[in-house]
């Protein structure tokens, strides 16, 4: 999961679609180790567009976060954990009045 995802995300006509494909699919997959290889695969793709992580990503991860499921809640947890760490390593802010942010208080 983790070098395809990277080899695929290179070409960035397909960075979106393979972004948007582990976080709808893969982080609600009913096998516990599919969730974790798609988060830490989420994770290792903030580096190639960290902008779209922080404003699109990290905002759909804290929506679903409550989900009824306990898989697909299990899966997003884990992908916020991630996203979060990726975005942390390259010092990008979530802006300060974020809606980010209030709901990220509520995770944690």
């Amino acid at each position: 999961y983790q070098e395809v995802a990277r080899e695929v995300a290179a070409y960035e006509a397909y960075r979106r679609p393979i972004v948007d494909h582990l976080r709808f699919v893969r982080l609600g997959h009913w096998d516990g180790e599919v969730r974790g290889l798609a988060a830490s695969s989420l994770g290792g793709l903030v580096p190639l567009e960290p902008m779209y992580f922080r404003d699109v990503v990290l905002p759909d991860l804290l929506g679903r976060y409550a989900s009824d499921d306990v898989g697909e809640r299990h899966g997003v947890l884990l992908g916020l954990a991630e996203v979060l760490r990726g975005l942390a390593s390259l010092d990008v802010p979530v802006p300060p009045g974020a809606p980010q942010l209030s709901a990220l208080r509520e995770v944690v």
